[in-house]
């Protein structure tokens, strides 16, 4: 009888031992494909051109500019809600459609931060999913596209950056359009140059000093730049242009425009000059020469003839002030 309740003992430690071994099992493998064992509420996903250091659109009260949207995805039914600067947006949320795709509009925003953004999802079963972003600046975000990528990358010193670019802040995006970013892969977010000056070589010299001098032309506004590069043009052909008010001062733009590429020019020189002197030392040496020279920049041209205006129902990735390429 003893033996018996020994072995019954024995048998039910060993199962659950084997059942622990299999929770385990389990929770591992989903840890690895991503998996929500106790959950099935995803998290709420955002494009890159919505991180950490990114630069909002500011509200200038005209009709192309008095919201800034903010845009994600999350499960259907949801409801989204966005905290920013000690306002929610909306004040009442609904619920996300079939898609899961929401937008929802900022409004009233003046240049200023940084600040900090909250976006919190509510499921139908009451469960509450949170994301804060940091950094956040509201001023003026430019697109800059096209050739405008080309030429070889600033390499400013640490100390240049760090008493410049306190204000700006840079984005490459693959395109314009929202769908490249809902279909496309991860992307790297908004860089703060003197923050990380390392990251400034992902961008192009005319890029880097546009910025540079559109902060030093408007001090108190903090400035976005999104560079694009040549291959995604087509996605500027859904925009139409807005007359410009005659009174507008775009002076200070053109002037930024061209000093951005005189000291992109200037980069460029230097770096030819380099490459040459390098190309006459490896053929002195009898080496083969495998490097290509730096390219040229190209000179930004601004859209005189009046500023991008967005199509009703166009989806374009933010609000932003212009576009020059």
């Amino acid at each position: 009888m003893n033996r018996f309740h020994h072995n019954q003992s024995h048998n039910g430690k060993q199962a659950i031992a084997t059942s622990c071994r299999r929770i385990k099992v389990l929770l591992l493998i989903g840890s690895l494909m991503g998996v929500r064992i106790f959950s099935s509420h995803a998290e709420i996903s955002l494009p890159s051109c919505f991180s950490d250091h990114m630069v909002l659109q500011q509200n200038d009260g005209s009709r192309r500019l008095n919201t800034s949207l903010i845009w994600g995805q999350a499960d259907p039914g949801d409801r989204i809600q966005i905290e920013f600067n000690g306002k929610k947006y909306p004040r009442f949320p609904r619920k996300t459609p079939k898609s899961g795709q929401w937008e929802i509009p900022l409004s009233k925003l003046k240049p200023g931060g940084p600040y900090h953004l909250k976006i919190t999802s509510r499921s139908s079963k009451k469960k509450l999913t949170t994301k804060t972003l940091s950094d956040v600046m509201v001023g003026d975000v430019w697109i800059l596209g096209g050739r405008l990528d080309r030429g070889v990358p600033p390499n400013p010193s640490r100390k240049h950056v760090s008493a410049q670019s306190s204000g700006l802040r840079l984005f490459r995006s693959p395109g314009l359009t929202r769908d490249i970013h809902l279909s496309g892969g991860n992307q790297a977010g908004w860089v703060f140059p003197s923050g990380n000056p390392s990251e400034i070589s992902r961008f192009s010299g005319v890029t880097y000093y546009f910025g540079l001098k559109l902060v030093e032309y408007s001090p108190g506004i903090p400035i976005g730049i999104i560079e694009i590069p040549l291959d995604r043009m087509e996605d500027y052909k859904g925009l139409r242009m807005v007359k410009i008010d005659p009174d507008s001062n775009l002076s200070p733009i053109n002037d930024a425009a061209d000093v951005a590429w005189t000291l992109a020019y200037r980069d460029y020189s230097h770096a030819k000059a380099a490459y040459e002197k390098e190309i006459t030392e490896f053929q002195s040496q009898g080496r083969v020469v495998d490097k290509k020279p730096p390219t040229s920049p190209h000179r930004p041209v601004l859209l005189k003839q009046g500023i991008p205006d967005l199509p009703k129902g166009s989806k374009v990735l933010v609000n932003f002030r212009g576009l020059i390429w």
